[in-house]
């Protein structure tokens, strides 16, 4: 996981919070430390930390500085960065960046500052100002204890300029998710040599690296476990779930039909109450749903980082690109392809929010940086570009994600792991269960509850749970 964080002003105690916040993050990269001076009341302070394959791109000089922080380990574009060290206009500054995808930008000179996330970003992006010094942060903890509690986020496509003379905030939006038109021209065959294209790009950011999988049996992290085999210098599967969960079953005949080594690690009420509280307080949530799917996560994630894994390949975005869920499938019959279109547009748009950042605070408290392969910028569009006819089919079984298992097979997987169905991890995992015995067994106020109270009452339950608990 990339941590950033960084000020820009005059405030000491501020910058030391920030420093003091990066040096201490289990972050197994060292700490670089960025420093300008701009004028006697204007300084600006910079700390990364991050993984050999995600590391972004920093540039300073006499009086100013870029970052550029792409994902899938990019770098960026030299011509971009020509334009955004040559003192631009603000005309041309937005020009440039409104063409970038899946990307974090910084900009500072005698001006201001401009801070920019661009649409397909899935990190996230806080920010504050305290005693007008302008701070921001992958991480909202880091930001929390300085700022009153008063942080908010950029969203993606947003950005904030913040100019030096009268230390004023300007929020605006030069990107929005817009309905991506479908290509009518496009050939299915065409379709899937795109799509191929673009993950191979995608999977090279780890080519030569030793890899973990989040690993369930299922198409999406039997296909991301397949490419990772063939570029990764070494691969394990990591599959977490309750010992009669689907997913137990399901990844071990995965796994041996493509011939790999798995690990089934079991997610039972003691290991599940010694991590609870540190988990829900990494994914920032007490919502069941996301502590259910963030507990397997975690819990593969500090296995695998005990194995000497870094990097954790996570399957996420298909069900979103391809048409994966039930609803999917009711939408297309009762109101058609188009608004099947529609949704799977406002899906991709926010799974940033509603998916990826759980995911990937799970993974990184677990000790790995998460590697999300399908939702790479150019796979993205591609794939919202594809038909929604060709995704699901009421008349088939399976009925929906069609055609993304029919690119699986394409890409080499056999064709009896790219039709196999699954259900969500929460439940494939028997993570819901696990969490409501764990409760049950664990939390004195629970002993006397049946297991559908405690799941009435779980959200008000998980608070208690951290409040009680030394991270409070």
């Amino acid at each position: 996981m990339v941590l950033i964080c960084g000020s820009i002003g005059l405030t000491d105690t501020v910058t030391e919070s920030l420093r003091s916040f990066v040096q201490s993050s289990p972050h197994p990269s060292p700490m670089r430390e960025y420093s300008i001076a701009l004028g006697p009341h204007e300084q600006v302070h910079l700390f990364v930390r991050s993984h050999r394959l995600q590391v972004p791109h920093v540039r300073t000089w006499s009086d100013g500085l870029l970052l550029i922080d792409m994902t899938h380990g990019r770098d960026p574009d030299s011509s971009l960065v020509s334009t955004l060290t040559s003192t631009p206009d603000s005309h041309t500054m937005l020009a440039a960046l409104s063409n970038l995808m899946g990307c974090f930008t910084l900009y500072v000179d005698i001006r201001g500052a401009l801070l920019f996330r661009s649409l397909y970003m899935m990190r996230p992006l806080y920010y504050s100002v305290i005693q007008s010094t302008l701070v921001f942060s992958t991480e909202p903890l880091a930001l929390l204890p300085i700022s009153s509690g008063v942080v908010s986020v950029i969203e993606p496509g947003e950005y904030i300029r913040y100019t030096f003379t009268d230390h004023s905030l300007n929020i605006q939006t030069i990107q929005r998710y817009t309905l991506l038109p479908l290509d009518v021209s496009l050939s299915q065959d065409v379709a899937l040599s795109l799509l191929s294209e673009h993950l191979k790009t995608s999977m090279g950011t780890v080519a030569g690296e030793q890899c973990a999988v989040l690993f369930s049996g299922g198409v999406d992290s039997s296909l991301a476990a397949y490419l990772a085999s063939n570029v990764c210098s070494d691969i394990g599967l990591f599959c977490v779930s309750e010992h009669s969960a689907a997913d137990a079953t399901a990844s071990r005949t995965a796994a041996n039909e493509l011939g790999l080594p798995l690990d089934n690690i079991l997610m039972d009420t003691d290991n599940v109450w010694e991590i609870l509280p540190h988990v829900i307080h990494a994914i920032g949530s007490v919502d069941p749903m996301d502590v259910c799917i963030a507990l397997p996560f975690a819990i593969a994630s500090s296995e695998a980082r005990q194995r000497g894994h870094t990097n954790m390949i996570s399957g996420q975005g298909p069900d979103e690109l391809f048409a994966g869920y039930a609803k999917h499938v009711q939408i297309y019959q009762l109101h058609g392809s188009e608004a099947l279109h529609t949704e799977l547009n406002h899906e991709v748009a926010v799974t940033h929010r509603t998916n990826i950042e759980r995911d990937e605070r799970a993974i990184a408290w677990g000790g790995c940086d998460a590697f999300f392969p399908y939702l790479y910028g150019p796979f993205i569009k591609t794939a919202l570009s594809i038909s929604p006819s060709w995704k699901v089919s009421p008349a088939e079984q399976p009925d929906r994600k069609i055609f993304f298992r029919r690119f699986a097979v394409y890409m080499g997987l056999p064709q009896s792991l790219a039709m196999r169905t699954k259900h969500a991890t929460q439940y494939s995992s028997g993570s819901m269960r696990v969490l409501l015995r764990t409760l049950q067994r664990h939390d004195s106020e629970c002993r006397d509850m049946s297991l559908r109270q405690i799941s009435r009452q779980l959200p008000t339950i998980l608070a208690s749970v951290v409040l009680t608990s030394e991270l409070k």
